[in-house]
């Protein structure tokens, strides 16, 4: 069983909703993107990072298609809590 996720994970998890570059990069290179931002990362945070950037699909199309629909996710993510008008167009 894993262990809770820490801070750390949440703050990526964050991260992931609000920052289109931070975002780029950690879908690219997941586990020195996070420490950039959060720092060291223990085995378990090490762990639920690389499950959040679903580093274990081997097959490149099934994770290219992943990072898109989590890219598309997340955006909407960042559009909801940036409209000023709700419903917000589009979402």
């Amino acid at each position: 069983m894993a262990s809770p996720s820490s801070n750390k994970v949440y703050a990526v998890l964050g991260l992931l909703c609000v920052d289109k570059t931070f975002r780029r990069e950690f879908f690219q290179n997941p586990i020195p993107t996070a420490q950039a931002r959060v720092g060291s990362l223990n085995p378990d945070e090490t762990y639920q990072i690389n499950g959040l950037a679903r580093t274990d699909l081997n097959d490149l199309d099934k994770r290219r298609d992943f990072v898109a629909n989590a890219t598309e996710a997340f955006d909407g993510v960042y559009q909801m809590y940036n409209c000023p008008f709700f419903p917000c167009p589009g979402i």
